[in-house]
């Protein structure tokens, strides 16, 4: 008799905990972010000119700059750091500027001077790996004195103001 009250008791407690309800709830978040504009440029790895012809003028084959955008409207520009846009070598500095060509300038244009930075690009597409062909070119008079010259140039890929 006790097993089957025993029993019966187990029955009625498991019946009531079925039939209590359960309490619940929901709730929902929403989660943000912002993706910011961005762009990143990938400047030619150093070359030579090799040797530069006295008294006439040495261009480069092409060399390409990479820009990746995440937006339209961005401008890639070269410029020489100190501006003068000349190569140099132990204090010596060549007469003529060096002159870069390429994307929407179609003509030679001077690194140096007033037109310290010379924009290449001014309205780029947005995209990943959108490539634009650079020239460059270096005249060399009979008064440059002889020696290795260089010159380092600053490629700067900027995003479009919104």
């Amino acid at each position: 008799m006790k097993k089957i009250l025993a029993s019966l008791l187990a029955v009625v407690v498991l019946l009531a905990v079925m039939v209590t309800p359960v309490m619940a709830d929901t709730g929902s978040t929403e989660i943000t972010g912002t993706v910011e504009e961005a762009v990143e440029v990938s400047a030619p790895a150093a070359f030579g000119l090799g040797v530069l012809t006295v008294g006439g003028t040495t261009e480069s084959g092409e060399k390409t700059v990479t820009v990746d955008a995440n937006h339209a409207g961005w401008t890639l520009e070269v410029h020489e750091a100190d501006g003068e846009g000349k190569m140099s070598t132990n204090g010596d500095v060549l007469t003529n500027e060096m002159q870069v060509k390429g994307g929407d300038i179609t003509s030679y244009t001077n690194l140096g001077g007033n037109a310290a930075k010379v924009t290449l690009e001014d309205s780029g597409a947005k995209g990943t790996s959108q490539t634009i062909s650079v020239y460059f070119s270096q005249a060399v008079t009979w008064g440059d004195v002889a020696g290795t010259y260089s010159i380092t140039l600053t490629f700067t890929a900027t995003a479009a103001t919104p």
